[in-house]
């Protein structure tokens, strides 16, 4: 279940939206009045899987407010519900999941939620990696790419970087569970990459979000840049 958090100065849309939130899927949600006091809240540490910002509120815009969530929660997912298209490209600089006109569609609204809900679902999804000393659950959203090291897989993730026992067989059959999502390319015989986690890719080689880079020769980049921009324009970049 998703922990939601609304925030909308008009208390007549607060009910609107809550009841239609209710009718999705029966999930409760916590309400706020003023953009302030969620901004606060979130501050302290208060962390939600979607939050439902107005915009034009009188004591700090939802834009403002995204930033503040942004500062904080990297992970929760923003969605737009506003009277007016003008503030779409604004926007764009806290990485909302959907910009909703109001009087907001139920259809529409639903359509939002059901993605905020697999988006939230992928999160958890993730792969046991055996290693010399223990077996190691890595999440899939943690793991930029993973290459064939030595007689190994090395898994470089965004906090640290796990290797595997001896293989005993291909890397390809080594990382199969990583294939079968499709965040993950295979490039080349002996590399898979996280499409999802990618920030740039230019002739040099693949850039992940927090900065971290992969060389790659020309031909290589060639198929990740057009497998990446195909991944991105489908909804599958990061959130």
């Amino acid at each position: 279940m998703l922990r939601i958090a609304l925030v909308d100065d008009d208390a007549r849309e607060r009910e609107h939206t809550a009841a239609l939130v209710e009718r999705w899927q029966g999930t409760p949600l916590i309400a706020f009045s003023s953009a302030s006091v969620l901004r606060v809240a979130v501050e302290a540490g208060a962390r939600f899987d979607l939050y439902l910002l107005d915009i034009v509120m009188p004591d700090m815009d939802g834009i403002e407010l995204g930033r503040a969530i942004r500062a904080r929660d990297k992970d929760g997912a923003i969605i737009y519900l506003t009277t007016s298209p003008d503030f779409a490209l604004d926007s764009f600089a806290v990485w909302p999941l959907q910009y909703l006109l109001k009087p907001v569609e139920p259809e529409r609204l639903f359509e939002a939620l059901d993605r905020a809900a697999a988006l939230q679902k992928r999160k958890n999804e993730g792969t046991l990696v055996h290693t010399g000393d223990s077996d190691v659950f890595l999440l899939f959203d943690d793991v930029l790419y993973a290459e064939k090291y030595g007689r190994c897989v090395r898994y470089v993730c965004r906090e640290r970087v796990v290797e595997s026992v001896s293989l005993r067989g291909s890397f390809r059959e080594a990382v199969e569970p990583l294939l079968a999502d499709e965040r993950f390319l295979l490039c080349g015989a002996n590399l898979a990459i996280n499409l999802a986690a990618l920030a740039m890719v230019d002739k040099e080689g693949a850039v992940f979000s927090g900065g971290v880079r992969l060389a790659l020769t020309r031909t290589p980049c060639a198929t990740l840049r057009a497998a990446w921009l195909r991944h991105y324009l489908k909804g599958g970049g990061e959130t």
